[in-house]
C-alpha cells in the first residue's frame, strides 16, 4: 500500500476558484505506525515529497500518525483493511497546520 503526508490549510483563507499556491503541503519526515491489535507491526517514515509506502498482510490494522515536528497536531489514525488480491487505495495522511 502506498499514500500521502500532507499538510494544510496552507493559506489562511480558501478562494474559489481554489489557488494552486494554497494546495496543501507534504511532510517530509513524518513517521507512521502500524499497528494490529495495539501491537506495532511495522513503521515507515515518508520521504521528501511527503509519499510513503507499506507491505502488509490481509488483515485489518491502524495507520498511526506521529506528531510532525512545526504541525500543530497529528492526523487522526486511520483503519485500513487489506485483501488478498485486491489493490488498495492511496492513503492520504492529514496534519493540520494550525492556520485558520
Amino acid at each position: 500500500m502506498s499514500g500521502v503526508a500532507q499538510a494544510g490549510p496552507v493559506c489562511p483563507v480558501e478562494r474559489q476558484p481554489p489557488d494552486p499556491a494554497c494546495a496543501d503541503r507534504p511532510v517530509a519526515g513524518a513517521i507512521l505506525v502500524v499497528t494490529q491489535n495495539g501491537d506495532e507491526v511495522t513503521r515507515t517514515t515518508s520521504a521528501a515529497d511527503g509519499t510513503f509506502h507499506l507491505r502488509l498482510t490481509p488483515g485489518e490494522y491502524q495507520l498511526i500518525a506521529q506528531p510532525a515536528q512545526g504541525l500543530m497536531g497529528t492526523a487522526p489514525p486511520i483503519t485500513l483493511t487489506v485483501r488478498s488480491g485486491v489493490p488498495m487505495a492511496p492513503v492520504v495522511v492529514a496534519y493540520d497546520t494550525g492556520i485558520r
